[in-house]
């Protein structure tokens, strides 16, 4: 008997979480992202909201070789909330990343179930672009992809007028914004989607948003995120290995590239391949199609490629901007690009790098001095 597709999609899905849960259970080796995340987090446990406001160098001089350990915490309060929560059970690489990895099951049958494709779903499972960032490497895009996701499963279609599930939808969408910035992207569709309500949705709209933020301004007197994040200085963190002009001397990516050894190069220029494909294809559909729902995408790519502040796992964002899109066959196309974005991930998986924090163990729990 020859194996249904369901059994096929099931077993892929089997693999993966196996290759997810080793890569839990290996060091992290591209970034030092996470053990910062994961000291902020218990800081705030023990000493309160206003801890993120220290360096982790004021903290203890141990920390100097933390990444950003010179600089207080800028990021949203809720991806503050969630690393304080993962560190209040078990404040360890293996558990955060675990966590994340969960995540982005749930992101995946979201994906899932709201395209209507299942083979979507285990493509989004089986990314590595995903595997890499959020199951090694501990980049907590899932925990803004599961906030997306949830909005757009709460928004109504454009000819429904449902002014509570609008509100609903707003306030995921609210809360999405509070962990990165890129769902501003998706505020246009959300915009065209509640129009057709009226003015019967406009109090729960404001509603939604003024509850949604609550978080932020809940949380301003002691940790006041807004400033925290924007007052990061840009050119410190200056640093895009897909962007366009490779002879920009800021980002120096001739000289940091071209001089490496031959599969360095095959994987740089070939993740500029890809985002350019990906670019390329995302404009093609808002031309052919010219609705908002192909806005976001493109708008995201085209920051990939343009602004000089841009971390690789950015395109770990990009498949929930797609799921409104539809079903058209560049759509399609972005889909079967998407994985692909940042080719590193897959040197990375196929590799032994030496781990970033080389004295920290997976399952060793970090800790912080008593204040």
């Amino acid at each position: 008997m020859r194996p249904s597709w369901k059994g096929i999609l099931l077993l892929v899905v089997l693999a993966v979480l196996w290759l997810r849960v080793q890569q839990c259970m290996l060091p992290p080796v591209s970034t030092g992202d996470l053990a910062r995340q994961l000291l902020y987090g218990l800081l705030v446990d023990q000493r309160g909201l206003s801890a993120a406001n220290l360096a982790l160098v004021e903290v203890a001089p141990a920390f100097a070789e933390v990444s950003w350990a010179e600089r207080s915490y800028n990021y949203p309060v809720l991806t503050l909330a969630f690393f304080a929560l993962v560190a209040a059970v078990w404040p360890t690489f293996f558990f955060a990343r675990l966590a994340l990895t969960a995540l982005e099951a749930w992101n995946a049958w979201m994906v899932a179930r709201l395209s209507g494709r299942a083979w979507l779903g285990v493509l989004y499972w089986a990314s590595p672009l995903s595997i890499w960032w959020a199951s090694r490497e501990g980049q907590f895009e899932p925990l803004q992809n599961a906030m997306v996701l949830g909005a757009l499963w709460a928004l109504p279609r454009l000819e429904e007028a449902q002014p509570r599930r609008l509100g609903l939808a707003w306030l995921l969408l609210a809360l999405s914004i509070q962990v990165k910035v890129v769902p501003v992207l998706l505020v246009p569709l959300f915009v065209v989607r509640s129009w057709p309500a009226g003015r019967a949705a406009l109090p729960w709209v404001l509603g939604a948003l003024g509850l949604g933020c609550l978080p932020t301004l809940l949380a301003s007197p002691w940790y006041p995120s807004v400033r925290m994040v924007v007052s990061t200085p840009s050119w410190e963190a200056m640093n895009n290995p897909f962007f366009w002009n490779l002879r920009d001397p800021e980002m120096g990516l001739v000289l940091q590239w071209w001089l490496a050894e031959p599969w360095r190069r095959v994987v740089f220029f070939g993740s500029q391949a890809t985002t350019w494909m990906a670019l390329a294809v995302s404009l093609l559909l808002l031309l052919r199609r010219r609705t908002v729902e192909g806005l976001a995408p493109a708008a995201l790519l085209a920051l990939m490629k343009f602004s000089k502040v841009v971390r690789p796992w950015y395109g770990v964002l990009l498949p929930p901007l797609l799921v409104p899109a539809g079903q058209h066959q560049l759509v399609q196309a972005l889909w079967l690009i998407a994985p692909f974005l940042d080719l590193f991930c897959l040197q990375g998986l196929a590799s032994d790098w030496p781990p970033f924090y080389p004295g920290v163990g997976v399952f060793s729990a970090l800790a912080v001095p008593a204040p």
